[in-house]
């Protein structure tokens, strides 16, 4: 490491790119209650991302899935097809569901700029 950091990190730090919540004093304003709140659900994802957590199989998730709506959540990240393969399976089967089903819940997916990210074999 370095005995004093270069004058860029410091930019970094506390640059518009950055935001510290280390340094935010106690909110002294008041905000008004939005019209609605809209959630994005994130359990259903293979984002479990500990050694000792068990991924959940899709027959454990598709009962998550038909709850949203009842929990009146409209969106969920339901995978990372480009984890593997069968991350890909499940994601599939997820949204295969919400379509045959009609539930009203709005699928959405991790991904990077990478071909296994977008592609479907």
């Amino acid at each position: 490491m370095w005995e004093q950091p270069p004058a860029f990190i410091d930019s970094f730090q506390h640059g518009p790119l950055m935001y510290d919540w280390n340094e935010t004093p106690p909110l002294t304003c008041q905000f008004e209650r939005p019209a609605y709140v809209e959630l994005n659900d994130e359990t259903l994802r293979d984002g479990l991302q500990c050694p000792s957590v068990l991924q959940p199989t899709l027959e454990q998730k598709l009962p998550l899935l038909r709850l949203l709506p009842r929990l009146g959540i409209g969106s969920a990240d339901i995978g990372y097809p480009g984890a593997s393969k069968a991350a890909l399976e499940n994601v599939v089967a997820l949204a295969k569901t919400i379509q045959a089903e009609r539930l009203p819940v709005v699928p959405n997916c991790a991904g990077r700029t990478h071909e296994a990210d977008i592609t479907y074999a």
